[in-house]
């Protein structure tokens, strides 16, 4: 009675899940598994029966045996089913609705159709190009094209346009070429596979009359003057639409015109390189013209293409010629002036101009033999001339200038041995060769050259602090004029806020 119950079982979902030979398959095993475990049952029954229960026992297990074998040659095997499946969804699939297309297609084709060797299925076809829905003009001709099997083998494919049969082939490929009609908004076209039995197997599809496109693509930026003109081989930088061709280092605006209906998406490119996509109006983008080294620079080769959400496309093409931006370059060292003088420690800062700041790339400084780059302007640099020199210089018979006072180090009294040092600019030593070089963005360069008087500051005398005070005797060197020149100090090497004027023979407190 379980046995029949779960026969009962089986037999309903087998039923209910005919289009799943995953699923079939599956149920198969089971069927197995339980036929085998009850004829284990069986044969042990049999064993501690009686003679007469014995051999009625044994009578049903044959049954069961020949019962098998008879749906085995109806069916096919149902392991053979579960094995083939199996291998195409893994063990975790249960389901062919598990499965994806190509596993799906698989298993009903290989695991399913093949394994029914008995039964005489119909055969299967599918169109498979174009798809259903394909926009279509009047007069084109489209090759539809078929696929198609069977367990017995294909006879004919005939392929029926509008109700009526155009074409019965015999072999694949099974291919035909379709004329869509004027004055139709459809086309139907149906594809009939048929076996030796005179089963068959159909697939249709639909097409549909496309309506002309009004979509349409122009670029108007840059303006024709811009692509045909002859501009001269020098001339300032512009934005693309003047009348003269385009130069390096131009931005210029690339713009369509686009006419048509729906979503359209312009994309430009550029010498190639795809653009951003511009999905609304106005179509257009801005383009740097990048420099180069070349004596005549490659046109600028810019395409529009636009499409709608039909995935009609229409394109529009443009080669601009690109002409050398050859800059006119003055510069000029507006600081320090022309007559500046400059003594050994001071902070110089140097500032260059010119007459076009925007075309400039960088600006070179070369000061002390030390290049220095500024891209950015205003183009300054800052130069520190190097600090005084240590050693006490040799004094003369001239009466010094006696210095006396207190010392303080950072706001409280200098330690004793505190060193305090007087500086008095001496005549002019030397020179300070200043030059800047600026390049233009075409690589175009001018300089301009100063050179400024150095005056050596001399180490005029140096005392020792005893007591938070300083004597200090600054004496003038032969050669040296300190008459009425400022006198600095440092203590401890740092300068301070203090200064006097030297004068032979005084005291200064």
């Amino acid at each position: 009675f379980r046995a029949k119950t779960v026969d009962d079982r089986l037999d309903r979902l087998s039923k209910a899940e005919a289009d799943d030979p995953l699923k079939v398959s599956v149920l198969g095993r089971l069927r197995d598994r339980r036929e085998l475990a009850q004829e284990k049952l069986l044969q042990r029954t049999a064993e501690n029966a009686g003679a007469d229960w014995r051999e009625f026992v044994l009578s049903k297990v044959q049954a069961m045996r020949e019962a098998k074998q008879a749906e085995l040659k109806q069916s096919g095997t149902s392991l053979a089913d579960s094995a083939c499946a199996q291998t195409v969804a893994g063990s975790r699939a249960s389901s062919i609705r598990e499965l994806n297309a190509d596993q799906r297609q698989w298993a009903t084709d290989e695991c399913w159709y093949r394994l029914k060797p008995v039964v005489n299925l119909s055969p299967v076809i599918r169109i498979t190009s174009p798809s259903s829905g394909t926009p279509v003009f009047a007069n084109d001709v489209v090759t539809v094209t078929a696929e198609a099997k069977d367990d017995r083998g294909v006879v004919s494919v005939t392929f029926n346009v509008a109700g009526t049969d155009i074409a019965k082939l015999t072999e694949a490929p099974y291919a035909v070429d379709v004329t869509f009609p004027s004055g139709v908004s459809s086309l139907r076209v149906k594809a009939t596979a048929a076996d030796a039995e005179g089963k068959e197997g159909s697939d249709y599809i639909t097409l549909r009359a496309g309506q002309p496109s009004d979509l349409g693509v122009k670029i108007t930026s840059p303006a024709v003057s811009a692509v045909t003109a002859l501009a001269p081989t020098s001339r300032p930088s512009t934005v693309a639409g003047a009348s003269e061709a385009i130069a390096e280092g131009d931005t210029i605006i690339i713009r369509a015109a686009v006419t048509g209906t729906g979503v359209i998406k312009v994309i430009f490119t550029v010498n190639g390189v795809d653009q951003t996509p511009v999905s609304a109006p106005p179509y257009a983008m801005r383009y740097f013209v990048p420099y180069t080294s070349d004596d005549v620079p490659l046109p600028l080769k810019i395409t529009a293409t636009a499409t709608d959400g039909t995935g009609d496309a229409v394109s529009d093409s443009v080669s601009v010629r690109i002409v050398r931006n050859i800059t006119t370059v003055n510069v000029k060292i507006t600081s320090p002036a022309a007559n500046a003088r400059a003594t050994a420690g001071d902070t110089i800062v140097i500032r260059a101009e010119t007459d076009n700041d925007s075309d400039i790339a960088f600006v070179t400084f070369t000061v002390g033999g030390i290049e220095t780059v500024t891209t950015t302007a205003p183009f300054t640099h800052t130069y520190v001339l190097p600090r005084r020199a240590a050693s006490v210089a040799a004094t003369s018979n001239v009466p010094p200038n006696v210095f006396v006072g207190k010392a303080t180090l950072d706001g409280a009294p200098a330690p004793d041995g505190a060193l305090v040092i007087a500086w008095i600019a001496g005549s002019d030593a030397s020179s300070l060769i200043i030059k800047v070089t600026a390049t233009a963005n075409s690589g175009e360069t001018d300089s301009a050259s100063l050179s400024i008087p150095v005056s050596g500051s001399i180490n005029a005398g140096e005392a020792t602090v005893k007591k938070g005070e300083y004597v200090l005797n600054a004496g003038q060197p032969s050669g040296q004029s300190f008459a009425g020149k400022t006198v600095t100090f440092t203590i401890g090497g740092k300068d301070v806020r203090q200064t006097g004027t030297w004068r032979q023979g005084e005291a200064t407190i």
